[in-house]
């Protein structure tokens, strides 16, 4: 048993040894391109309530949220919060009108994922390989898109109860209690969002696939479509810091239920790891150093409960 152990872990280790870097530097651009993404979408919503905010600054607030989400077990709730809270940083607009459209955003990114789920499931059913894994990644996901956008309207409620509890006085109008209800009726927007959405989920499926030639193991590319969806979903419910050990496990699963040998799916789960936590959550931290996002936090607590007029967020 020992001698299996070892002789598999050498395996590994040639493999890491011999990665093509042209592959993995493209997975590492494909990364940065996503977030690139997330940020004129985010960008564009803001836009259409009246919230300006550059694309470097959306950009950053992305990456920011990616770093908090890597370093805490928090289902994406104070990540989301993190980015919520520094875009109303930079900008000075209304907290809730930022909520808002954190809320829209998160919507139009799920719904494009079941539209490429659907897209790529009859071939692959019609592959025969996969049937069983195919139908649950589907079904998984779905629930998960569902039970995440029932409850964005606690998470909203959670950061806004979080702020009262730190002596904000929140005051919401009935204008911005409409905000998300407008942003759902804009037939343009919900197209543009989602038209970016999809996008970025393509990009991922791509990274993906060549995290996958990176170690030398090629498939059919909407089989990556496939784990770009179930990988998602894995992401979305870790109880782990950044589902540390979970989603490496599961990511390795999964690529060998794809058809990878194990020794090249652990290797590419490693890969893809390195670039989405090691390097997401570096690149978020010294982003958020960089443009004194830390520095106008602290400011902004050292007004707490100064009066109304500084320790206030009207919203």
């Amino acid at each position: 048993m020992r001698e299996v152990l070892l002789e598999y872990l050498d395996k590994v280790a040639s493999l890491i040894s011999r990665v093509e870097l042209l592959y993995f530097l493209y997975a590492v651009l494909l990364y940065f391109a996503m977030t690139a993404l997330y940020a004129l979408r985010l960008q564009v919503i803001l836009l259409r309530l009246g919230i300006r905010i550059s694309f470097f600054d959306s950009f950053v607030a992305n990456q920011l949220s990616v770093a908090i989400n890597n370093l805490t077990p928090s289902f994406r709730i104070v990540g989301e919060g993190a980015r919520a809270a520094y875009v109303y940083l930079r900008v000075g607009e209304r907290l809730v009108g930022v909520l808002a459209a954190i809320v829209f955003d998160k919507i139009v990114e799920a719904l494009p994922l079941i539209i490429l789920a659907v897209i790529v499931l009859p071939e692959s059913l019609n592959t025969g390989s996969g049937a069983a894994y195919v139908i649950t990644a589907i079904g998984v996901s779905l629930v998960g898109i569902v039970v995440a956008i029932l409850y964005w309207d606690r998470i909203i409620n959670w950061l806004i109860e979080k702020a009262r509890q730190r002596g904000y006085q929140i005051k919401v109008s009935g204008l911005e209690r409409r905000a998300l209800e407008t942003l759902m009726h804009d037939k343009l927007l919900v197209a543009i969002g989602m038209g970016i959405s999809f996008a970025a989920w393509l990009v991922l499926a791509l990274r993906l696939y060549f995290v996958a030639l990176s170690v030398g193991w090629e498939t059919e590319f909407h089989y990556f479509v496939l784990l770009t969806v179930a990988y998602t979903v894995i992401s979305l419910f870790t109880i782990t810091p950044g589902g540390v050990g979970v989603i490496e496990a599961s990511l390795t699963g999964l690529f060998i239920a794809l058809g990878a040998p194990s020794d090249k799916a652990l290797v590419a789960s490693l890969i893809e790891r390195l670039i989405s936590y090691g390097m997401g959550t570096v690149a978020g931290i010294l982003l958020g150093l960089a443009t004194g996002g830390w520095e106008i936090w602290r400011r902004i607590k050292s007004q707490r409960g100064r009066g109304p007029a500084r320790g206030s967020l009207i919203v």
